[in-house]
């Protein structure tokens, strides 16, 4: 017997948790946290999230785009899923791929509870834990970077991702700074959040490239830009990921890979078409023979669905958690726990294993709707 969708609610809130900057070329950041709960004709429920990223205020679009979809997953057998992916992926919505996610990722949650197994071992585990790395955000001055690198020494991270400030020459001197410092303690990634044209992309790449300690080279250029991507890889010595979250149809994704574009195939599974899609992207990136470097920057449902992902594949490199941790873990109980040795390691909970906590969300509702 078939189970279906028979209530559908999504909410977005904002945790109103302190700003941040991804780099000085923008305001700071307002991240918001939009969730939907299906409910299936046989009690089971499901949930998927989706970190939001907007300046100024928590983002409205996604919710309102969520909405319009509805209707379309209503009465949707929860193991059809490929099916409502390609249902989805046909209508008309300048942001269907985000919304594709967030009910994917519901169905895949009810669907992995009703065979009462963690999502990874549903999916098919590969592994049971993944190494950390921490990811910073923006600072305004070198010795800040240095300060917040330096706090990081006693814990468990395997490598330190660095927001740089997104200016070309500020970006040298940092890259110095901190290679002259922690270089022989300390793994480096370094993420431009896609803001360097491609002369200043080529000029950061040949600097890291000096410094052993940076390991990869991330969001030099817009992904829009993949023919510049492709030439810089062919200039430079350390890898070059692309950012992951503007390119998200598995076929760009694929093209990308083809014409050489990136070392490793990034991506965020609650962007780009939920569990259904990452595994697409995964299969691409096994078959080329590279890596996947799978985003899990966000609150702890985003988090935790990225890491599901990673442990379903052998192919994924790190985890990576936003640093400080704690804001992060809004609303929930339930969170990533780093081990001892700075790995990521799952709940054994059924599904995706993030339950939030009506009684505190509910405060930080933005608006609600019900189906």
């Amino acid at each position: 017997m078939s189970s279906t969708v028979k209530q559908i609610e999504i909410g977005l809130y904002n945790p109103a948790k302190d700003q941040i900057r991804l780099g000085q070329h923008s305001g700071e950041v307002v991240e918001g946290l939009l969730l939907c709960k299906i409910t299936t004709s046989d009690g089971i429920v499901g949930c998927g999230g989706i970190t939001t990223y907007t300046e100024h205020e928590v983002d409205r679009s996604l919710y309102a785009s969520a909405c319009g979809a509805a209707r379309n997953v209503m009465g949707a057998d929860i193991c059809q899923r490929e099916n409502l992916y390609q249902t989805l992926n046909r209508r008309y919505d300048f942001l269907r791929a985000q919304t594709t996610s967030l009910f994917d990722l519901a169905l895949w949650d009810a669907a992995a509870k009703a065979a009462d197994l963690p999502l990874y071992r549903y999916l098919g585990a590969a592994r049971e834990r993944v190494p950390v790395y921490a990811s910073i955000p923006s600072f305004q001055s070198i010795e800040a970077y240095l300060e917040q690198i330096a706090a990081l020494a006693n814990k468990p991270y395997h490598a330190v991702k660095i927001h740089p400030f997104c200016d070309v020459e500020r970006d040298i001197e940092l890259i110095q700074a901190v290679s002259q410092r922690f270089g022989q303690t300390q793994r480096f990634y370094f993420d431009a959040e896609g803001q360097y044209n491609r002369e200043g992309a080529l000029r950061i790449g040949r600097e890291l490239s000096r410094h052993s300690c940076f390991e990869f080279f991330e969001a030099p250029l817009s992904d829009m830009d993949l023919e510049g991507y492709a030439r810089l890889r062919s200039s430079i010595e350390i890898p070059v990921v692309m950012s992951g979250i503007e390119l998200f149809s598995p076929v760009m994704q694929a093209h990308a890979v083809n014409i050489g574009a990136c070392d490793r195939l990034r991506f965020d599974t609650t962007l780009t078409g939920g569990v259904t899609a990452a595994k697409k992207l995964i299969a691409i990136a096994e078959a080329a023979g590279i890596s996947t470097e799978i985003q899990s920057w966000g609150f702890s449902i985003t988090q935790a669905t990225n890491l599901h992902m990673m442990l379903s594949t052998a192919s994924s490199t790190g985890f990576e958690q936003a640093v400080p941790c704690e804001p992060y873990r809004w609303g929930s109980d339930d969170y990533i726990h780093i081990d001892e040795q700075g790995y990521a390691c799952p709940s054994d909970k059924p599904g995706i294993g993030i339950d939030y906590i009506d009684e505190v969300i509910k405060s930080a509702q933005v608006a609600s709707f019900t189906l």
